[in-house]
C-alpha cells in the first residue's frame, strides 16, 4: 500500500499546488496570503507525517486572512504532543481524531457551502 501512496501523496499535492498558483490573481496581498494559506493546507493534509511545528508558518500567514482554521489548528496541536511521552513515541487515535475532527470543521467554516476562497481567479 505504501508503495501506491507514497508516491500519489508527492505527485497531488505538487499538481495541486501548481494549479492553484496557476489560478490566482497576484495582484493584491490578500490574494497573497489567501494562496500562501491554501498552498498549506494542500500540503499538510495530504501529507502522512505532520509534527506539530510545521504549523507555524501557516498560523504565521493566517493572521493576515479572514480564515480561522489554522488558527484553531495551532491549538489543537498540542494534542499532538501527546505523542511524545516517556515510552517512545505513540499516538492516540483518538486525540488525533479530536484533533483532525477540529481542523475540518474549521476548515468546512472557512471554506465550506457557499463560503469559499475569498481569491481573484484570473
Amino acid at each position: 500500500m505504501i508503495g501506491v501512496f507514497g508516491p500519489l501523496l508527492t505527485v497531488l499535492p505538487l499538481a495541486l499546488v501548481l494549479w492553484v498558483s496557476m489560478k490566482v490573481n497576484r495582484q493584491d496581498s490578500d490574494s497573497l496570503f489567501e494562496t500562501l494559506l491554501i498552498i498549506y493546507w494542500i500540503y499538510f493534509l495530504l501529507n502522512t507525517v505532520v509534527h506539530p511545528w510545521y504549523i507555524l508558518p501557516a498560523f504565521a500567514i493566517s493572521l493576515f486572512t479572514e480564515k480561522k482554521g489554522m488558527m484553531i489548528w495551532s491549538f489543537l496541536v498540542f494534542l499532538s504532543y501527546q505523542a511524545y511521552g516517556m515510552k517512545g513515541f505513540e499516538q492516540s487515535p483518538w486525540l488525533l481524531g479530536l484533533e483532525y475532527l477540529g481542523v475540518f470543521v474549521m476548515l468546512y467554516i472557512d471554506y465550506g457551502k457557499g463560503r469559499g476562497s475569498t481569491l481573484n481567479t484570473r
